[in-house]
């Protein structure tokens, strides 16, 4: 039997030694500096996979839309600046690659 596998930053599913149960874990956008995770315990591996599908619908896009709906929700904010803001420290895949704040010298 073949497995595949998920795409990277898009969460784990193991099952612990001590009680067999199968452990959902994923990452959330930071808050004040700090790293956070959900964490989601089934007694089933078909059930924790459906959890961590659930769990990864709640999360905001990486994307500038994404980050000011996110900011939007968690502070009240709702200027386009800090949306900005929040993309970039959220992290864009657009922006990978040392292309925000570099000068490429064309106008």
């Amino acid at each position: 039997m073949t497995t595949t596998r998920r795409d990277a930053h898009s969460g784990s599913i193991y099952q612990r030694a001590s009680d067999g149960m199968w452990v959902v874990a994923v990452e959330l956008p930071e808050r004040d500096g700090k790293r956070r995770r959900k964490v989601i315990v089934r007694a089933k591996k078909a059930d924790a996979v459906t959890a961590l599908r659930a769990a990864r619908k709640d999360l905001p896009e990486l994307t500038v839309a994404g980050a000011l709906e996110f900011v939007r929700r968690e502070t009240g904010a709702t200027t386009v600046t800090l949306g900005f803001e929040r993309a970039l420290e959220v992290g864009s895949p657009s922006l990978e690659g040392g292309s925000y704040g570099r000068d490429t010298g064309s106008c």
